[in-house]
């Protein structure tokens, strides 16, 4: 097991489970969703740990911010790769929450341009109803002029 299937099994695991809930609005329901997926999909391990480390040396020095002094230097590890693991589900979800707005802002021009259309084409039915009204109107005039009467 090494740190990019970590990171692949967890993005999976977003985005089959947990992509389309409605929950996913809130930002704490997210920071808590990317969380337990992070957590579950950390090694826990030693050789899974030392395989992940052996895949990416920066696992082995790097300090995380959530460290604390008397963490031991395996504990470290396991904590970079949550670190990772986790940054890697905040991209994947900004990515989806970017693709999210486009589709929806993709779905409102495709909504005005058939809105747009549509008057159109009421606008187009108007003008033909005008058109056979003046038409009418014509015929009915030149149906009452005695001049056009013998002609034909």
């Amino acid at each position: 097991m090494n740190l990019q299937t970590c990171i692949d099994d967890a993005i999976v695991e977003l985005e089959l489970n947990h992509l389309t809930d409605a929950t996913l609005d809130d930002a704490d329901a997210i920071q808590e969703c990317i969380f337990e997926i992070a957590d579950s999909n950390t090694p826990i391990y030693y050789s899974d740990i030392m395989e992940c480390a052996d895949s990416d040396y920066g696992l082995l020095h790097n300090h995380s911010d959530r460290a604390i002094n008397e963490m031991s230097p395996m504990n470290a590890i396991q904590l970079n790769i949550f670190d990772r693991i986790e940054q890697a589900l905040f991209e994947r979800f900004n990515e989806w929450k970017e693709e999210q707005e486009e589709e929806e802002q993709e779905a409102e021009e495709r909504e005005e341009e058939r809105e747009e259309e549509e008057r159109f084409w009421e606008g187009e039915e108007d003008w033909e109803a005008e058109q056979d009204e003046i038409w009418k109107n014509e015929k009915e005039t030149s149906d009452e002029n005695p001049a056009h009467r013998g002609k034909g």
